[in-house]
């Protein structure tokens, strides 16, 4: 955090680094919370690909996000589409010739209307 800090206007834009800070009691809460858990465990790609099917609908809005998650799905073997929001993996789903074998959202899903 005094790397961030110090590197604000420099490195790191300081809009971005006033809201780390500002957020940084909960990241470490998260941090402690989690930094005690196992690593990942080593998964079988040929079998989740088999349970899963190798295509991953990915419902996110943030760009930055979408380029991470493809780029560690894409290692394991998975293609990866993308919808911005609820609507927009809805008609994704509906006009596409594709058999999703999985959908990936995170708890806050833009604009999902049943």
């Amino acid at each position: 955090m005094r790397i961030i800090q110090k590197e604000r206007g420099q490195s790191f834009d300081p809009v971005v680094v006033d809201a780390f800070v500002r957020a940084s009691d909960k990241i470490l809460n998260t941090y402690n919370i989690y930094s005690d858990l196992e690593p990942d465990v080593e998964f079988d790609n040929n079998e989740l690909e088999y349970k899963l099917g190798n295509e991953i609908l990915v419902i996110e809005e943030d760009p930055i996000a979408r380029e991470i998650i493809s780029s560690q799905l894409s290692e394991r073997g998975f293609k990866t589409s993308f919808a911005a929001g609820g609507m927009d993996a809805i008609m994704t789903l509906r006009s596409s010739k594709l058999t999703y074998g999985c959908v990936l959202t995170d708890i806050n899903m833009v604009d999902f209307y049943c």
